[in-house]
């Protein structure tokens, strides 16, 4: 694993004194001063790191860059500044005046229109993963250069979370506020910030899909037991086995309204209450299945509602024969009731009521089911557009 370090590159002032200022940066509980024109010599000072990769365009000032990291060739510096001033200067240039050092380059265009904004991310996202692999941690420098680059640099960093395992931190010099400190800029880190897209990802996730691994892997050190659950809850919803989702859901809520001090779990409990809320209190298992069918339904996940819908007929015919439903043989008596092959005359009154609506659903789940390939896409189109009116009827039926 190594620590790579992605800055940027600005222009400072066109002219014969072209240069960054030296600065003296502090990080929040390190109380070392770290000196420097580029606020990504400081970082890696202070962290260590292995790589740097450097983004800037043709106007950069990657003159001053070699004089700090390059071999000290001073021909070779004046030329670099002079092909940089007739905006001569090339990914080529860079690539050899910067090797043998541990500074990579890209060269940009400066994203002033469409085409240009397109050309850079077709760069950066061409490169980046090329000199990056899984386990290593990014430290993104975000001090110099256009602002709109960092932007880009979340887009490609966002990509490369999902493609490959990596950490990222993100530090700013905060040059601006070194004048009211006595000359010190203090090196903030925004990390905050970025993960709070991460927390944003993950409870839309568990939302929307039922799948709360995202929100356990950023709680399981400070709050293991709520990872646990959240992890038990969405292995239910992914093999549709709800007993004791309720329960799940209801230890969810008590665990984050315990534990508002996480200042993410603060800032989005109110999402996850309201998707718990949906769930934890309905008294029965049979309108339990039917709001996780309804939640299936406006998900798009139009198999699964089906699937579920069924049971929830099951069982809502069993609560009113007052079947023991945790009993498999129960409920095999209600599916066969509800067949019409074999019923108790006494019961057919329930029966019939939710009949015609069981075996239409049945045989909808059954083609679902079987990945039938004798039905084309005309078919399914026709499938999905009977889920909202069956979920509808089968409502009624159950309040009725």
């Amino acid at each position: 694993m190594s620590k790579v370090i992605i800055s940027f590159l600005g222009t400072g002032l066109l002219g014969e004194n072209r240069s960054y200022r030296k600065a003296q940066y502090m990080f929040d509980g390190d109380s070392s001063i770290y000196e420097s024109s580029f606020m990504v010599e400081a970082i890696r000072q202070k962290e260590s790191a292995d790589k740097i990769i450097i983004i800037g365009t043709k106007q950069s000032m990657w003159e001053e860059l070699y004089r700090v990291y390059g071999e000290g060739d001073d021909d070779k510096y004046v030329n670099l500044g002079a092909k940089i001033e007739c905006g001569e200067v090339s990914q080529s240039i860079l690539d050899d005046l910067f090797s043998g050092t541990h500074v990579k380059c890209l060269l940009i265009d400066s994203g002033v229109n469409h085409d240009e904004i397109i050309a850079n991310l077709e760069k950066v996202f061409k490169y980046i993963p090329q000199v990056i692999t899984d386990g290593d941690e990014i430290i993104l420098d975000i001090t110099h250069s256009f602002r709109s680059i960092p932007v880009l640099m979340y887009s490609v960093l966002d990509f490369i979370k999902v493609s490959m395992k990596v950490d990222v931190r993100i530090y700013y010099g905060m040059l601006e506020y070194a004048a009211s400190n006595n000359g010190i800029a203090p090196a903030v880190d925004l990390s905050s910030y970025y993960r709070l897209l991460d927390w944003s990802k993950a409870v839309d996730k568990f939302i929307k899909y039922g799948d709360g691994d995202g929100i356990a892997e950023m709680v399981k050190d400070q709050i293991p037991q709520l990872a646990s659950k959240f992890n038990r809850v969405t292995d239910s919803f992914r093999v549709m086995q709800l007993t004791g989702v309720q329960g799940d859901l209801k230890k969810i809520d008590e665990l984050v309204r315990a534990n508002e001090s996480i200042l993410e779990l603060k800032i989005f409990q109110q999402k996850i209450f309201e998707f718990v809320d949906r769930f934890k209190d309905v008294k029965t298992l049979s309108f339990f299945q039917l709001e996780v069918a309804k939640w299936y339904f406006e998900n798009k996940f139009y198999a699964l509602s089906y699937l579920v819908l069924v049971e929830a007929i099951i069982s809502r015919c069993g609560e009113l024969l007052k079947k023991n439903l945790d009993d498999y043989e129960s409920r095999e008596e209600v599916k066969a009731g509800l067949s019409g092959t074999k019923m108790n005359p006494m019961d057919q009154v329930i029966y019939d009521k939710f009949k015609k609506a069981y075996i239409r659903i049945r045989d909808e789940r059954n083609v679902i089911a079987h990945a039938a390939s004798f039905h084309n896409a005309d078919h399914a189109q026709g499938v999905i557009k009977k889920v909202k009116n069956t979920l509808i009827d089968v409502e009624s039926l159950f309040n009725s």
